[in-house]
């Protein structure tokens, strides 16, 4: 049947093979078919070969930026997947690169993240936003959701150490950072955001507004946001004099358990203080602890630490403030850092 169509894959399976049968030869005729074995290497080899000289077709190679499983979504263009050149370029897809996308995408901008992960993820680590902050979400579209799968807190108690002082009203959503990402890609997407993964950045010309990434693609785009963390190489590129991030003398530790707590909860003390709130609504816990030291921990989110380093550093509250830390299963410590202000 291929060979009657005038197909090419006869063509190149008579190249290609190594063994040749006809099948359910003590039937008749209508149910005899012939098989071959190729050689994979071959077999590709010669399809490449005449693939490439078909002078009716036109052959593009270029990475998977994403899976498109809508079939209501299309390109209205007839543009090749890698030519960016009428969209804004994010370098980094956290929160603040798909916040910046999803902005754009709402004012019909054309995007771009570029996400050296090979995917969407963050670290366990808790997250309150504001009343101001929930006013960003709803304008995105995403507020109901956030809520949905966070935490509403009604008190905020404070304490010194171990004594509680006083409890006031809160106004503030708790929730992970993991939660609000998730929820922030999933807009990004239905806004017909494009973002590639594994695309580490390399370097910029500014002049061609080209990137380069560490995996060898490069692409043009109308503009660049640099939204790729403390440690920006763009920033450290163009902007050279704004310095190194610097130590603040403050280390936090961080880590997310289980507690029937349903209040936000602020205990200070001598040169520290802890928060702690829960996440969700199955009693997930996020529990933050700073500290003032002069020595220096590591800037990165992936550094663990020990339960025991962390109750020696924050000895002076009583060991219930940490009770649900006994249900995680990593304890985090990283140090807090700054950067000088860009002047241009």
């Amino acid at each position: 049947e291929i060979d009657a169509l005038d197909g090419v894959m006869g063509e190149v399976a008579d190249k290609s093979g190594i063994q040749f049968r006809l099948l359910n030869r003590s039937r008749g005729p209508a149910v005899r078919g012939p098989r071959t074995q190729s050689d994979r290497s071959l077999y590709r080899k010669h399809m490449q070969e005449k693939l490439a000289n078909n002078c009716n077709l036109c052959i593009f190679s270029d990475p998977v930026i994403k899976f498109n499983f809508d079939k209501k979504i299309h390109r209205d263009d007839n543009e090749f997947m890698a030519n960016f050149s009428s969209h804004v370029g994010i370098i980094g897809g956290g929160i603040a690169g798909l916040t910046a996308g999803c902005a754009l995408r709402l004012q019909g901008i054309k995007t771009i993240v570029f996400e050296r992960g090979n995917e969407i993820s963050e670290y366990g680590a808790g997250i309150s936003i504001s009343p101001n902050a929930l006013n960003l979400l709803e304008k995105l579209g995403i507020k109901d959701d956030f809520i949905k799968s966070s935490f509403v807190p009604k008190y905020a108690a404070f304490n010194y150490l171990n004594t509680k002082l006083r409890t006031l009203d809160t106004q503030v959503i708790t929730s992970s950072r993991q939660n609000l990402i998730q929820v922030i890609y999933k807009r990004y997407i239905e806004l017909g955001g494009e973002i590639a993964f594994e695309h580490e950045y390399k370097d910029l010309n500014q002049d061609a507004c080209n990137i380069s990434f560490t995996n060898g693609n490069n692409y043009s785009v109308k503009h660049v946001l640099a939204c790729d963390g403390i440690r920006s190489l763009i920033r450290q590129q163009y902007f050279p004099s704004s310095g190194a991030p610097v130590y603040s003398g403050y280390s936090a530790w961080r880590g997310i358990g289980l507690s029937s707590n349903k209040e936000v909860q602020f205990y200070f003390g001598s040169k520290s203080h802890i928060v702690s709130y829960p996440i969700d609504n199955n009693d997930r816990t996020s529990f933050v602890g700073v500290i003032k030291t002069k020595q220096s921990a590591h800037d990165s989110w992936k550094t663990k630490g020990s339960k025991s380093a962390l109750l020696e550093d924050l000895k002076d509250y009583d060991s219930s403030v940490f009770s649900m830390l006994d249900s995680s299963t990593d304890i985090y410590k990283w140090g807090i850092y700054e950067l000088s202000l860009i002047h241009i």
